[in-house]
């Protein structure tokens, strides 16, 4: 085998499916009747949509092709197109990484496993019930859900290094942590300061903390609870076939080292400027890199730890943030929004806010971010008047749809860390996501609207 051959299938996955979405991306972008931009912006979006969905490719890489296609073809401007390194989320989740990093070597992520994790999840349900019951706990210490599941997911690592579990086991507890990270999130106005303060600016509604933690409470909690239940149901073999290994010993006090002393007190640091937030108003890529510094000047992160740093992810994430704002700039987003909206029916208020959850959806899919989907989505609902433009209600109820399903990674920010990060595959998502779209109906319908009116905003 050639050098040339090799590095293509490190690269090149599934080549039958790589090829035959290239041809029949090539014959939409051929009998498509729209100019030659659009039609590209399409062809693009698709394509990536479609070998990011199949993982025949390396994300990466497509990401560096969709993004090369779009710039050489003008297809949006560099702020749309690299709209995500010049967030606060892509320097959080670098700093998430070095912090993670100093936790992991210095033993400190061990510590914790052996006097938390072991003595709460002693079984494969207790773990996935401690996931959703860590999510929200630390919602109140460190409000982006980033450094939440990567320190999370360092945690459960050195848990996992004690048992013996399956691969498709450890695939299963892992991407517990990000699903059950993206339902307790939905609890506060802080449990994603990137989503949940976004769509509130998009949709121009005055709500302030306590009324998110009211509005949301009875849905927060109810979809919490079905989706646990759900999972449970959903993997249920791969939990089955999980055996945790308890030991029998009795444990002794822990002595911390002098490196874990530095490092849990650089956490302390940390959280203790998370949890204040409110007060000193400082950025929370301001309080990570305190604790980075700190670390650095106290030796515990080492230089070398930049390697921990998964750039890959990054540029995945560079590349699916930026698909959603090439179709919603080139005009592709309105001639969706456009064609369903002449379908919207005339019947009963039920009905019509099942067409407002369909349209959410699908908009959804193709638009990959959640932020991009609700800028489209909020001002197209807003003028059908089914729901009060500039409320709480429509807010929330494209925020509900848009934090519960999701079928593929880049349909959710969180969810796409831990896959860029390798610990769990497409098939996993896909197999719980296509329930979760069933369940989001249910959600809509039969709690939070009655919610809404009981509380009298809707």
């Amino acid at each position: 085998m050639s050098f040339n051959e090799i590095i293509l299938k490190k690269i090149i996955f599934k080549p039958k499916i790589t090829f035959l979405s290239l041809a029949v991306g090539m014959l939409i972008f051929i009998v498509s009747p729209y100019e030659f931009k659009l039609n590209a912006a399409i062809f693009l979006s698709i394509e990536a949509l479609i070998l990011w969905g199949a993982s025949a490719m390396d994300n990466a890489i497509i990401s560096v092709l969709f993004l090369a296609g779009a710039t050489s073809l003008s297809l949006a401007p560099y702020k749309i197109l690299f709209q995500f390194p010049a967030t606060e989320n892509f320097y959080l989740i670098i700093l998430s990484y070095l912090i993670t990093k100093g936790v992991t070597d210095t033993g400190t992520a061990s510590v914790i496993s052996k006097s938390i994790m072991e003595k709460i999840a002693k079984t494969p349900i207790k773990l996935i019930f401690f996931s959703y019951i860590a999510g929200f706990l630390l919602i109140f210490f460190i409000p982006q859900p980033f450094p939440r599941v990567i320190l999370l997911a360092a945690f459960y690592r050195e848990f996992f290094k004690s048992q013996n579990l399956t691969a498709d086991s450890k695939e299963i507890l892992y991407f517990s942590i990000f699903t059950a990270s993206t339902f307790t999130s939905m609890f506060f106005m802080s449990g994603d300061m990137l989503l949940n303060y976004v769509v509130v600016a998009i949709s121009g509604a005055q709500i302030n903390w306590a009324q998110w933690a009211l509005y949301m409470s009875l849905p927060a909690s109810v979809t919490c609870i079905l989706t646990f239940i759900l999972f449970i149901a959903v993997f249920k073999k791969e939990i089955k076939n999980s055996h945790f290994i308890i030991s029998e010993k009795k444990n002794k006090k822990v002595l911390l080292t002098a490196e874990q002393k530095k490092m849990f007190f650089i956490c302390l640091i940390i959280f203790i400027g998370f949890a204040s937030q409110s007060f000193h108003h400082m950025k929370s890529v301001y309080i990570m890199l305190i604790g980075v510094i700190l670390g650095f000047t106290l030796k515990i992160i080492k230089p070398d730890a930049i390697k921990n740093i998964n750039w890959k992810l990054l540029i995945f994430f560079t590349g699916a943030f930026s698909v959603g704002g090439v179709l919603n700039y080139s005009g592709a987003a309105d001639i969706i929004t456009k064609k369903l909206l002449v379908l919207v029916p005339v019947g009963n208020f039920n009905e019509k806010i099942i067409f407002l959850i369909i349209i959410t959806l699908i908009l959804n899919f193709f638009l990959g971010s959640a932020v991009t989907t609700s800028s489209v989505v909020i001002p197209t609902i807003a003028q059908l008047g089914i729901l009060p433009p500039h409320s709480a209600v429509l807010t929330l109820f494209v925020y509900t749809v848009v934090s519960i399903q999701y079928i593929l990674p880049f349909h959710h920010a969180t969810v796409m860390v831990g896959f860029g990060e390798g610990l769990y595959g497409n098939k996993v998502i896909i197999k719980y996501g296509i329930l979760l779209t069933v369940l989001t109906f249910f959600i809509v319908l039969y709690i939070c609207i009655p919610w809404w009116k009981f509380i009298d905003i809707l």
